[in-house]
C-alpha cells in the first residue's frame, strides 16, 4: 500500500508542476506585455515652462508613473541641433518659439484603463492649456493582448483543473479498489471497521501536503537564487491545495459503500 501512496504522490507532484508551469508561462507573457505597454510614452507641450514644473511636482507621487523629465525650449533646440547636425542653422532654430517639453513614462503593469482615464481627466481639468501626444495605438494593442492573455489563462486553468481532478479521483479509486481484498480479510480477522477510513484520511493528508510542500520549497529556492524574477500569488497554492482536497472528497464519496 505504501508503494501506491508514493506513486500517487509522484503523479500529484507531476500534475502540480504542470499547473505551475501554466502560471509561470502566463507571468512571462504578461510581463512581456507590461514591458511593451511601458514604451507608450506621453509627451506634453507647453509654452509656459513654470506650468510644466508645477505639473512635475504634482506627478512626483503618482503611483503609476515611473519617471518624468522636463526640457525647456532652449534645451529642445540644442537637442535638435546636436541630434540632427543643424549647427549651420542654429541661430534660425533658436529664434523660433519652440515649446517646452515633458516626457512621462508609465508603469505598464499598473497604468491600465481606469488609471489612464483618471490621468487624462486630471490633465484636462487642471492644465487645459497644455497639449499632449500619446502612443494610443500601441497602448490599445497591449490592452487587447492582455485581455486575451488573461482569458486564455483562465481557460487553461479550468481545463487543467478538470483534468487534474479526473486523474486524482480515478487514481484514488483505483488504488482503494485494488486493496478491497486486504480490507475484507482485515475486517474478517476482527480489525476495526474505522481503520480503513482513518487510513484514507491519513493518505489524503499526505497526498495534499507532500507534493505541495515540495512545489513551494522549489519555488522559494528559485526565487532565492533569482532564477525567476516575479512572485507567484500565494493564493494560487491555496487553490492547488483546495483542488487536491476536493479530489479526495469526491473519491471518498464515490467509495462510500466500501467504508
Amino acid at each position: 500500500m505504501k508503494k501506491g501512496i508514493i506513486f500517487q504522490i509522484f503523479i500529484t507532484l507531476v500534475l502540480l508542476i504542470g499547473w505551475n508551469l501554466i502560471h509561470y508561462g502566463f507571468e512571462l507573457v504578461q510581463e512581456k506585455a507590461f514591458s511593451t505597454a511601458s514604451k507608450a510614452q506621453m509627451i506634453i507641450y507647453a509654452e509656459d515652462f513654470d506650468k510644466l514644473l508645477d505639473l512635475q511636482s504634482e506627478l512626483a507621487q503618482v503611483y503609476y508613473i515611473k519617471n518624468v523629465t522636463v526640457e525647456s525650449d532652449t534645451t529642445v533646440a540644442n537637442s535638435l541641433i546636436e541630434n540632427y547636425d543643424l549647427g549651420n542653422v542654429r541661430e534660425i532654430l533658436v529664434s523660433y518659439n519652440l515649446p517646452n517639453l515633458m516626457s512621462i513614462n508609465f508603469d505598464g503593469r499598473i497604468y491600465r484603463s481606469p488609471e489612464k482615464a483618471e490621468f487624462e481627466d486630471f490633465l484636462a481639468s487642471s492644465y487645459p492649456e497644455i497639449n499632449t501626444a500619446f502612443d494610443q495605438e500601441l497602448w490599445e494593442e497591449v490592452e487587447s493582448d492582455l485581455q486575451n492573455i488573461k482569458r486564455n489563462y483562465l481557460l487553461a486553468n479550468a481545463i487543467y483543473l478538470v483534468l487534474l481532478l479526473f486523474i486524482l479521483i480515478f487514481m484514488r479509486i483505483h488504488f482503494e479498489v485494488k486493496h478491497d481484498e486486504f480490507w475484507r480479510i482485515y475486517r474478517s480477522a476482527g480489525g476495526a471497521h474505522t481503520k480503513r477510513n482513518r487510513e484514507f484520511i491519513k493518505d489524503s493528508i499526505s497526498l495534499a501536503l507532500v507534493p505541495l510542500a515540495l512545489i513551494f520549497a522549489a519555488y522559494q529556492a528559485l526565487l532565492y537564487r533569482e532564477i525567476i524574477s516575479f512572485e507567484i500569488d500565494y493564493h494560487f497554492f491555496a487553490v492547488e491545495l483546495g483542488a487536491i482536497i476536493l479530489a479526495a472528497l469526491l473519491a471518498r464519496i464515490a467509495l462510500w459503500s466500501k467504508f
